[in-house]
């Protein structure tokens, strides 16, 4: 799956007076840009609570975003530039089967290390790509369909939701593997196509509104 040159450009994210956050593309590639926010350091993180059957809590975060992508092979590039303005940091991507984890590994291993978990992998391997991703130096991009053989969040700053899950509980455990610490920067970041509407607006329900829509300019 090809991916055009713009898609490969740094990008930074900046909060726009609607409350609409754009990530805009830049050509200069003498420095990697970082997402980020136009916010005060002395922001408080926003607390979004939800509550499944079992009464589970959703862990305080920064913000959460929703990126529009018209099919699938634009989410694939939308995806790359998010990748690319995370500037080397611990990312998970999340999908939702087995095949979809193998696909886009294949697609983003072109361009970067990736290793990945999922549920056609025995424990053993499941656990080595998790120790790989954790405290490897090279390896900064996670790709998973499920995390329950990693039941410990993971502490990281990034999580993007390739394919959002159709369950608020298996949301609520995505989000679970960000940082969620005071004073920490993150951000969930959910791809949706035309067919995710439906979910989208259930997951906005779930997070009191609290998701706002990021725009990609490339």
């Amino acid at each position: 799956m090809g991916v055009s040159k713009k898609s490969e450009e740094t990008g930074a994210c900046r909060e726009k007076e609607d409350n609409s956050v754009t990530l805009t593309t830049s050509t200069n590639n003498s420095k990697e840009r970082k997402i980020s926010e136009d916010t005060a350091e002395t922001e408080r993180a926003q607390l979004v609570t939800a509550h499944t059957k079992e009464d589970e809590q959703l862990k305080p975060i920064v913000n959460q975003f929703y990126l529009k992508a018209e099919k699938e092979e634009i989410k694939l590039r939308k995806l790359l530039v998010v990748l690319k303005a995370a500037n080397f940091k611990k990312v998970i991507v999340f999908v939702n089967t087995n095949d979809k984890v193998k696909s886009l590994t294949e697609d983003v291993s072109k361009h970067y290390t990736v290793s990945t978990c999922h549920d056609d992998m025995d424990q053993h391997a499941r656990d080595t790509a998790i120790k790989k991703f954790q405290f490897g130096s090279s390896c900064n991009i996670l790709i998973a369909a499920d995390l329950r053989g990693a039941t410990n969040a993971m502490k990281v700053p990034i999580v993007i939701n390739y394919d959002l899950p159709t369950q608020s509980k298996k949301y609520i455990r995505r989000v679970h593997q960000q940082n969620g610490q005071p004073g920490k920067k993150s951000a969930v970041i959910n791809l949706v196509t035309r067919d995710d509407e439906r979910v989208l607006s259930d997951i906005k329900r779930l997070c009191n509104g609290q998701i706002k829509e990021l725009q990609l300019d490339i």
